[in-house]
């Protein structure tokens, strides 16, 4: 999503640039929108400064975290409620870190008319999203009183506005629903707390989360459905209540309960409770123990279908496997259970080959194989800048610089760590420039080439002032004459970013598989 903001406002500025006229941008009801528009909104606030326009946000509705923005509205009206913690911190950070005008809605068309500017209303302008659609379908039937069909109805609208992380909108569509709850067959009911209990989940309200899978357990009337709910409650306790203990007990509990079921939806169940058992000895540092039940998760998954549920999980299985032998220290057994992707590889999307390769070459660096490293990270370079991936080709560059250095060739390490630059200043990703510029410095250092460090720090700094980044230059610069001690060392390891051997997540599930699917 980061790749998509920068896509957007770079955008956006271009049309300021071309358009030869004032322009107002509208965030009109900012409290509704999902964190990556936020996170637009905030992008832009911070760039537009130098272009002829002006950035205004509405908000629709108060908050009780946010008390800020008071003014009254009749809620029942509202197709979303208070916001979520995550939200409403990023509402907060664009506040204190954005100077645009936050507007009243009553006011922006006094602004828009003093503008000269027209701005279609968003009843006009909406799309006729699934969600909406599925929303709107709901909210007619309860209006009219027309239930027969209320069971899909809400169970439609509600996957949806999960799956898009529209947790809100999700909980208002409950509170529409729950006069009516009686007209809903229990299967129904069940599936209706799960997911409002997912939606807390990621609303960070872990115990409400709780309370709700744990009354979907108790009422639920199918074995298989029940374990996996059971695997939702051991998720939460093990990697976000940090009770791995608890959450082992009632895996093993699940595992029982499906003992004498068979089918292929029961074994790829027992896979996926096998695997999220192994990450509870991760979560207590038992390796060996969590390599076990990795074992038994596969050896259960080749019993399974072919379905989207089953390819996803064997995928995370090998995946895991892998980073299992690279914290035991077995290097090469890790990058030998990593490149069984090989064969994906000419089925899958770029996106996929692009993880795929870059942890390939952490794996190989970390067994000081350089020259096979540099080529898996240059390819999986090509592929991000063919995909105009910039937050990836800046990470990606990095790493190549790093191991250029370690090599000691230093003039192909100042080119990639310019390539790192050129994505920075494309994302707008000013704070941590300072850093590259530093590596760049070193580098000339290590040529003889002092002077163009300094010059390099120098024209940065100007430009650049704010920050950690900026400040552990300017030390730096105190130890330029003094590069023997413990401290010189210490900024050229912050600068000089080694590869990790994962780019955030090691690939994309999603596009792996429907690149598989499209193409058998």
């Amino acid at each position: 999503m980061f790749r998509v903001t920068q896509m957007v406002v770079s955008l956006l500025l271009k049309y300021v640039e071309h358009t030869g006229k004032d322009v107002v941008f509208l965030f009109d009801q900012i409290d509704k929108m999902d964190e990556h528009t936020i996170r637009c909104f905030t992008r832009l606030s911070k760039c537009i400064h130098h272009c002829q326009a002006v950035v205004v946000a509405t908000f629709s509705e108060a908050s009780d975290n946010d008390p800020r923005f008071n003014f009254k509205i009749n809620t029942d009206n509202q197709p979303y409620i208070s916001l979520a913690e995550n939200r409403n911190r990023l509402l907060h950070t664009a506040h204190k870190q954005t100077s645009p005008l936050v507007l009243e809605p009553t006011l922006t068309n006094d602004l828009f008319h003093k503008k000269n500017t027209i701005i279609a209303s968003e009843k006009n302008t909406q799309l006729m999203t699934k969600e909406v659609q599925t929303t709107t379908t709901l909210l007619e039937s309860i209006h009219k009183r027309k239930l027969d069909n209320l069971d899909s109805e809400v169970i439609d609208a509600l996957e949806e506005s999960i799956f898009t992380q529209n947790y809100e909108h999700a909980l208002f569509l409950i509170n529409k629903t729950s006069p009516y709850m009686d007209h809903l067959k229990n299967k129904t009911k069940v599936e209706v707390w799960i997911y409002i209990g997912i939606g807390y989940a990621f609303m960070l309200k872990y115990e409400k989360a709780l309370t709700l899978f744990q009354y979907a357990l108790k009422n639920s009337e199918d074995t298989l459905q029940k374990s996996e709910i059971q695997l939702l409650i051991a998720l939460l306790y093990t990697k976000r209540l940090n009770n791995p203990l608890l959450g082992r007990e009632i895996i093993d509990n699940a595992l029982q309960n499906i003992g004498s079921l068979t089918g292929n939806r029961v074994e790829v169940e027992r896979t996926w409770l096998y695997n999220l058992k192994a990450l509870t000895f991760v979560e207590r540092r038992d390796l060996v123990n969590a390599y076990k039940n990795c074992r038994k998760a596969l050896e259960h998954i080749k019993k399974g279908d072919r379905s989207e549920d089953a390819i996803h999980i064997k995928i995370n299985l090998l995946s895991n496997i892998s980073v299992l032998y690279e914290y035991m220290n077995k290097v090469d057994a890790s990058l030998t259970k990593w490149m069984k992707f090989d064969k994906f590889i000419l089925q899958s999307s770029p996106v996929f080959t692009k993880h795929y390769l870059y942890r390939k070459a952490g794996l190989l660096y970390k067994m000081k194989n350089y020259l096979e490293a540099i080529e898996a990270l240059k390819a999986s370079y090509k592929i991000a800048a063919e995909l105009h991936d910039y937050f990836h080709m800046d990470i990606i560059a990095r790493g190549l610089g790093a191991i250029l250095f370690e090599e000691e060739n230093f003039s192909e390490a100042i080119q990639w760590f310019r390539c790192s630059l050129n994505a920075k200043y494309k994302l707008l990703e000013d704070e941590d420039i300072p850093r590259v510029v530093a590596a760049i410095a070193i580098c000339f250092n290590q040529l003889g080439e002092s002077h163009k460090g300094m010059k390099e720090i120098e024209a940065c700094l100007q430009t650049q002032t704010k920050g950690d980044a900026a400040q552990m230059v300017l030390d730096m610069l105190t130890q330029w004459e003094h590069q023997d001690n413990d401290k010189w060392k210490s900024y050229v390891k912050w600068a000089i970013q080694k590869p990790d051997s994962k780019l955030n997540r090691p690939f994309d599930l999603t596009n792996l598989y429907c690149e598989r699917t499209e193409s058998s």
